[in-house]
């Protein structure tokens, strides 16, 4: 064996080890891949089967062990993946979800490197671990680049086939939030062609196309018919976000009353978390000279999101305003400005108000994100 093959086969062998995260010589090297496998079959049934009661501390420590056993297992590493995912859900901590969210990503990289093919279910994960880094992030700059490296692995997870529920209806908020919305309406149509019955997802984005383009009449009856769709089918899962959706779209049109009335009713409905809802309803009462309630409603919707960008802070510039403090108002708008994420008509609301004011946008250089390159997992 020459130097170079050698120092290769070294590598490898190193790469395993980080991979298994535990010393691989505890297994029996005697036996092949498959005999390894087979041996962990009553594992990976257990910790399946943790995973169907929702009992993912458990199953983490059971996908470790088969891990341990089998250490390039890919499905393994998705698994355990998929795990720190759904623990994440429930955690109300923001330090520990970046770490759970900082393992699944690392294990969703190792499942895309050691699967001998591609598997769409792999990079759906991948999109999601993106997309959530995205959405923690502080500033437009940070954000976008996460979010693009999300849309990648989503397109790749729709190539290359995921069984996913409805995976493909990400593609068009993704398309939305990073401001290409020609590209939204068209994989929209093609989406509509086949839905054989009414959807509050697609009557939601073809509203959001419409808003994106400044076209508001037609984006509320868009946005609208989302929401009554949704309750019409006792849709739970995407609620908070049509009712905002369709709140905002009012407020740009100056529907303020409308705009309340629909922020009050997902309220009712699900009173907890979505707690851009009740920035944007603080908005509205500073806007309209009600500083009380303005004040309640955003220290409220602190405690139901972690974002502390974006609308809360515009919303903070009216009050600011209100009170005759320009100079706070300037630098609450700079920061409203930097932090927004979505490239729509309310980031030009926004950008619009800092101009009139006589303030400069901030200039905020992205620093280099916290990324696995594409190309190193591409297929």
């Amino acid at each position: 064996m020459n130097k170079k093959n050698f120092q290769l086969l070294i590598k490898g062998f190193l790469f395993i080890i980080l991979l298994s995260g535990c010393n691989i010589f505890s297994t029996n090297n005697s036996l092949s891949y498959e005999e390894r496998l087979e041996k962990a079959k009553p594992l990976i049934n257990g910790a399946l089967e943790s995973m169907a009661r929702e009992n993912y501390i458990e199953a983490v420590q059971q996908w470790d062990e088969v891990i341990n056993l089998v250490p390039e297992y890919a499905e393994g590493y998705y698994q355990r993946g998929n795990s720190y995912l759904s623990l994440m859900e429930h955690e109300y901590n923001l330090e520990e979800y970046k770490i759970l969210l900082n393992y699944a990503k690392t294990d969703i990289d190792s499942a895309i490197a050691l699967s001998p093919s591609p598997i769409g279910n792999y990079y759906f994960a991948r999109y999601s671990i993106y997309d959530y880094l995205a959405s923690i992030q502080e500033t437009r700059a940070e954000f976008i680049p996460l979010e693009e490296i999300a849309l990648e692995n989503l397109l790749l997870s729709y190539k290359y086939g995921t069984t996913e529920p409805l995976a493909n209806r990400n593609i068009l908020f993704v398309l939305y939030v990073l401001g290409r919305c020609d590209d939204m309406l068209v994989e929209t149509q093609k989406q509509i062609e086949v839905q054989t019955e009414p959807s509050a997802t697609l009557n939601l984005a073809i509203g959001l196309y419409y808003y994106c383009i400044e076209d508001f009449e037609t984006a509320v009856d868009f946005t609208a018919e989302a929401v009554r769709i949704g309750i019409e089918k006792k849709l739970a899962d995407g609620f908070c976000q049509r009712s905002f959706d369709h709140a905002k779209v009012l407020y740009s049109l100056e529907k303020y009353d409308e705009a309340l009335n629909i922020l009050q009713e997902s309220f009712i409905l699900s009173p907890n978390f979505c707690g851009y809802r009740y920035y944007l309803q603080g908005l509205i009462h500073a806007t309209n000279g009600d500083i009380q309630n303005a004040e309640k409603d955003l220290t409220f919707g602190m405690t139901q999101t972690w974002s502390r960008g974006g609308l809360l802070p515009y919303a903070q510039a009216k009050i600011a305003l209100h009170n005759g403090d320009t100079e706070t108002a300037i630098s609450l708008l700079q920061k409203a400005e930097a932090t927004y994420h979505i490239q729509d008509p309310m980031l030009k609301m926004i950008q619009t108000d800092l101009e009139n004011l006589g303030g400069t946008r901030l200039e905020i250089f992205s620093p280099t994100p916290f990324v696995t390159p594409m190309q190193n997992f591409m297929p």
